[in-house]
């Protein structure tokens, strides 16, 4: 009727829930940018699978060899496998792998490195320089016993993080270079000529027999969590 003015109110349940939706939303929004790791653009999407495929990509197209991969050799206590193997003109590289989406930090003489997100430790990992100085041993072993002495070879340890903080570098071995993200490769073309083309390819050749078969893969996968478990 004429003079009557109509007003309509909210549900007060239905405002609440409304509200409290909005809420988690921007709470949600706020901890994905707070938490994301801050990695790079180019390496952000990266996971150890595909970091590997990069770092073999890099190093072809840096030295122009082709980078053999996963590489299982058999040692006195077991097996070891090697992410990747490069034969260059400046010797052998054997490459160990790690992305970690948290921050990493240690020493490099130490066994372990701690892994702490927020500034809160969460786990430990074992020194991937030292690990892979054992598989640079299983390496040189299997080429004496083909009748070959290996030329340098290089431990080299490429490492994806959001931080990374490691001590203690100038004590390692001379021939370890520690590869802060897939960029920092590079520096390996710095590194003294030692190899002709044509012992490349004999190296290349003797190692690549070894490259790894899927059976070889399942074994050294047992042997790793046999002694996982032997040490818990």
């Amino acid at each position: 009727e004429d003079g009557v003015v109509m007003r309509t109110y909210a549900d007060p349940d239905i405002s609440f829930t409304i509200l409290v939706s909005l809420f988690v939303a921007a709470i949600s929004v706020i901890m994905y940018f707070y938490t994301k790791p801050a990695i790079p653009a180019k390496e952000e999407e990266l996971d150890g699978y595909s970091l590997e495929k990069k770092v073999m990509k890099q190093l072809n197209s840096i030295f122009h060899t082709n980078p053999i991969p996963n590489v299982v050799l058999q040692h006195t206590k077991g097996t070891a496998e090697i992410d990747i193997i490069q034969v260059t003109r400046k010797g052998i590289f054997v490459v160990e792998c790690k992305y970690r989406t948290d921050e990493v930090s240690g020493s490099a003489i130490e066994y372990f490195w701690d892994i702490t997100r927020n500034g809160k430790k969460i786990a430990t990992m074992y020194n991937p320089i030292k690990q892979n100085a054992n598989h640079i041993k299983t390496l040189e072993s299997y080429l004496k016993k083909e009748g070959i002495e290996a030329p340098t070879v290089y431990n080299v340890v490429v490492i994806v993080a959001k931080e990374l903080s490691i001590k203690e570098l100038d004590q390692i071995d001379t021939n370890t270079v520690l590869v802060q993200g897939l960029s920092d490769l590079k520096k390996l073309d710095s590194l003294p000529d030692e190899l002709s083309d044509k012992q490349i390819l004999e190296f290349q050749a003797i190692i690549e027999k070894k490259e790894s078969t899927e059976y070889q893969r399942r074994k050294h996968v047992e042997y790793v969590k046999n002694q996982y478990s032997k040490s818990n």
